[in-house]
């Protein structure tokens, strides 16, 4: 799996996202998060049931599969690369991928003087949370929408 950690900008290479911006932003994100998350999961699904066929041969055994094993292996490749592009992507637009299987992505930011990420996860309708930049999704907090941020 690629991990997205490895593929996006620290937070002071980063744009920094109000919450209307990233609002504003929602519907090309949802957009290419959906496909990514989508992704993720049959590449998950699809690498388990090569592994337990793989597991169930012999060391070293011949099975008239073994083509089919290569091309399920070579699109699982070819999927990679696809699913890197879609973190380059959401990367590009100033958007981190904070969990690639559940759709969560962060928006760098600054509140109050502190560099933070506005949470969104797919599903949601609007950005909500926020959360350190050292911390993951199990520390979100509410956005304060006081006159200032609105």
């Amino acid at each position: 799996m690629v991990d997205p950690a490895m593929m996006t900008a620290s937070m002071t290479d980063s744009r920094h996202f109000s919450i209307e911006q990233a609002n504003a932003s929602l519907p090309l994100v949802g957009s290419i998060v959906s496909d990514l998350v989508e992704l993720s999961r049959a590449m998950v699904s699809r690498r388990e049931l090569l592994s337990q066929v793989k597991e169930q041969r012999a060391e070293g055994e011949q099975s008239i599969y073994d083509e089919e094993l290569q091309d399920v292996e070579d699109c699982l490749k070819s999927d990679a690369e696809r699913l890197k592009s879609y973190v380059e992507e959401l990367a590009d637009l100033g958007v981190h991928v904070r969990s690639m299987s559940e759709g969560v992505v962060g928006f760098p930011a600054m509140l109050k003087h502190r560099q933070v990420y506005l949470s969104w996860k797919l599903g949601e309708l609007s950005v909500e949370h926020w959360h350190g930049q050292d911390e993951g999704f199990e520390a979100r907090r509410p956005l304060e929408l006081g006159p200032q941020n609105r």
